[in-house]
């Protein structure tokens, strides 16, 4: 928290711009998500104000929305057009001051599902993440620019890799540990996989045939199609990624290899008894700093139309006023040359005799 007083203002405007933050909070329980912040807990988002308070949503919505609300199933995943990771059906709650955010996630953390082990006495026996989405939007058009921008900070609490024999876990809390261990793995595979990415500029290795691959019809020695080598050469150059693998990697798909910064903070032990699972916890972050993402400013594709217009309408504008000064001067230089030829001509035709 002390973190986000120093490089985070939540809410508040200024002459040129607004700020506007807004939360939510879900669990990873079994590869299955679960909204922290609905209180009843029935799959549909609640709508909680500044205050804290919460309400389900208003019966005089349309109707479309209200079969949506009644047919929910809690939070889903969903990917748009543009590629940007959403995550529906969980409540949001608009962010004003600090104490309010450290209240609701108290609320919210109450709900998580925790257990006992030799290990700890209180297991978080899922993954938590706190999303804040944020939108600044530019109130000053004076100079013909909209520098509006939204972005999201999720914030994950892991839930630690488990050994059966260590946590001593049985019956459902030892398919708990699975599930955490499997997003887990999937977890590192995916940064294995974006690690393994070439750099911009590198050529790619050639993709070696595996076992399953069939033989060209022509024979071994018929040269392969040129279709075939762009598009093994298309496949080289952009590896798969194994997000949907697990729901964490899902959701964290455009925090990982996207327009993102990526930090991780290991919690580690001193005790002797854990060291294979400390040298596992900073190898697992070592491999996550290797992520190398390229961060650009978050304006919208609207926005940036709209940005792009104006600035070729100035150009047009100045353009115009340029060609209408060198029309004006023009002009006026052509009046001055007929005004002194007219000059000169009338002498010599009151010169000539009748």
């Amino acid at each position: 928290m002390r973190l986000w007083r120093v490089r985070l203002r939540v809410a508040g405007c200024t002459d040129a711009r607004c700020l506007f933050c807004a939360c939510s909070y879900v669990e990873m329980y079994n590869e299955k998500l679960r909204d922290l912040w609905d209180r009843d807990g029935d799959g549909v988002p609640d709508t909680i104000d500044a205050d804290g308070a919460a309400a389900k949503p208003a019966a005089g919505k349309s109707a479309a929305a209200a079969a949506a609300a009644a047919g929910a199933t809690g939070p889903r995943i969903r990917q748009t057009p543009a590629g940007e990771i959403v995550l529906d059906g969980t409540t949001r709650a608009p962010i004003r001051t600090y104490e309010a955010l450290a209240k609701l996630l108290a609320e919210g953390g109450t709900r998580r599902t925790t257990a006992a082990t030799k290990m700890n006495a209180t297991s978080s026996r899922s993954h938590a993440v706190l999303t804040l989405h944020i939108t600044v939007t530019d109130t000053d058009d004076t100079d013909g620019v909209n520098e509006s921008r939204k972005a999201k900070l999720h914030l994950v609490d892991l839930a630690g890799s488990e050994r059966a024999d260590s946590t001593g876990a049985t019956g459902a809390q030892l398919k708990e540990g699975a599930a955490i261990n499997t997003s887990l793995s999937a977890l590192g595979n995916v940064i294995n996989a974006l690690t393994a990415v070439p750099a911009a500029g590198a050529p790619a290795a050639a993709a070696a045939p595996t076992a399953g691959d069939k033989p060209a019809a022509g024979g071994a020695g018929t040269k392969p199609a040129a279709g075939a080598a762009a598009a093994s050469s298309a496949a080289a150059a952009k590896p798969y990624i194994p997000y949907r693998d697990s729901v964490l990697t899902r959701l964290l798909q455009d925090s990982l290899g996207g327009n993102a910064y990526t930090l991780m903070l290991c919690c580690l032990s001193p005790a002797s008894v854990n060291y294979a699972e400390t040298l596992a916890s900073l190898r697992f972050a070592t491999r996550a700093k290797a992520i190398k993402t390229k961060v650009t400013r978050n304006v919208s594709a609207e926005d940036a139309t709209i940005n792009a217009l104006r600035a070729e309408n100035n150009a047009i504008e100045m353009l115009v006023a340029a060609l209408e000064a060198a029309c004006v001067t023009a002009g006026a230089t052509i009046a001055a040359a007929a005004a002194v030829s007219a000059t000169a001509v009338a002498p010599a035709k009151a010169a000539k005799p009748a």
